[in-house]
């Protein structure tokens, strides 16, 4: 059945046939017969009347990137990439009404690279997130499984909130435009989450969530106990027919097996207005307790503030979308200043400043053309190994396709 992905306001349309690259070993064996269950638990949901739909996104192209370590070394690429717009998924949805103003429903994402057929997780079908809802329009929505945390605005429930909201690119458009880039990183989903989003009162609404544990690490992990890494979020979003504002605040509690480790905190404001053809967008954020920051694309050597506590900063973002060539032309600069609490160590403090253009052409309502260039540099020095980094740079230049199916 046709419909939309929650959260996003993407289309799905039935799909056609589906094949898989020949790939040997027992991941792909479970995951054909996932598929194949799946498929059998639909047809039977359908007979059934429950409601059942079955997408995705197929986004492939090409990336051409130059990065340079500043002391010397550098690397040009040319390649084939995929998930440059959206990341690729296959998607299968369904649920059924359980009385006036109540719904069920679940949403399992798939990730799978399209210029491979690889999956993108060993270990994982539904990586980029699974779960069940009930919605209820007086009382709310309430899901349980794996999410998007709410800071990364990486999967359905949590787009709305963050991701489109700051920023004119979403969640990114790959590596290139994502807010991730300028915070601590905990990842983009997370699993054994629940979340809880209000109804809307005078176009306020909240939203929380909570981890039980959010993909610890290590061995003897105890879900729900302090050897857990336990993620906890609260925003509150107000929407009119001129803005959209998100405050969000949210929290890492460091498992007790990490040691001394601060518990990272963070707070962000930020959102659009609408200035007809053009939106602006913007937000600010300012952190403390984190642990890692993301490398600069093609330099994942370069990890500066990596292993070192209590990484504290800001950062802020702006950016643009307007109308240009029958298409969406979108703008988008960062800056973060990040520090450690060792200030004496080894790349222990780092400037980021980031600019990205892009510009997408829509076919239909299906597919689209886009292109992208963008720039980033850090303002730090950082040695690893047999490598050395003073004031590192980056730089990409991409074109695809994408489709939704």
């Amino acid at each position: 059945k046709s419909g939309r992905l929650p959260g996003t306001g993407e289309h799905l349309l039935p799909a056609g046939p589906l094949f898989l690259s020949n790939q040997s070993g027992a991941f792909l064996m479970a995951f054909t017969k996932s598929l194949i269950t799946l498929a059998c638990a639909a047809a039977a949901l359908a007979a059934n009347g429950a409601e059942v739909k079955i997408g995705g996104m197929v986004d492939t192209g090409l990336r051409f990137q130059h990065t340079s370590t500043g002391t010397g070394t550098s690397t040009n690429t040319l390649e084939m990439a995929e998930g440059m717009l959206n990341a690729n998924r296959i998607i299968f949805m369904g649920g059924e009404n359980l009385r006036p103003g109540t719904d069920l429903g679940f949403c399992l994402e798939a990730s799978y690279a399209s210029d491979s057929g690889e999956m993108k997780t060993e270990g994982s079908l539904f990586d980029r997130g699974s779960y069940i809802y009930i919605k209820d329009q007086d009382l709310g929505q309430v899901a349980f499984g794996r999410l998007g945390i709410m800071r990364s605005g990486a999967t359905p429930l949590s787009f709305d909130i963050t991701g489109a909201r700051i920023n004119p690119f979403g969640t990114g458009w790959g590596n290139l435009a994502s807010p991730m880039y300028v915070m601590p990183f905990y990842g983009f989903p997370s699993s054994n989450m629940v979340q809880y989003d209000t109804p809307s009162f005078a176009g306020v609404k909240g939203h929380f969530q909570y981890s039980f544990d959010a993909d610890t690490k290590g061995n003897n992990v105890v879900e729900g106990s302090s050897s857990a890494d336990r993620y906890a979020s609260a925003a509150f979003t107000w929407d009119s027919s001129v803005a959209n504002l998100v405050f969000m605040a949210d929290w890492m509690n460091e498992a007790s097996t990490s040691g001394d480790q601060e518990d990272a905190l963070g707070l962000l404001f930020g959102g659009n207005v609408k200035l007809d053809p053009v939106k602006l967008y913007a937000f600010g954020t300012w952190f403390k307790g984190g642990d890692m920051i993301m490398p600069l694309p093609g330099l994942s050597d370069c990890r500066p503030l990596t292993g070192l506590d209590d990484i504290g900063g800001h950062a802020f973002s702006v950016g643009l979308r307007a109308p240009l060539l029958s298409g969406e032309f979108d703008l988008y600069a960062m800056r973060m200043s990040a520090e450690a609490d060792d200030a004496d160590a080894d790349g222990a403090h780092i400037t980021r400043t980031s600019l990205v253009a892009g510009w997408k052409y829509d076919f239909t309502k299906r597919t689209s053309f886009y292109t992208a260039a963008g720039w980033f540099r850090d303002r730090t020095e950082y040695v690893n190994g047999d490598s050395s980094f003073k004031n590192p740079e980056a730089w990409q230049v991409l074109a695809g396709i994408h489709h939704n199916f």
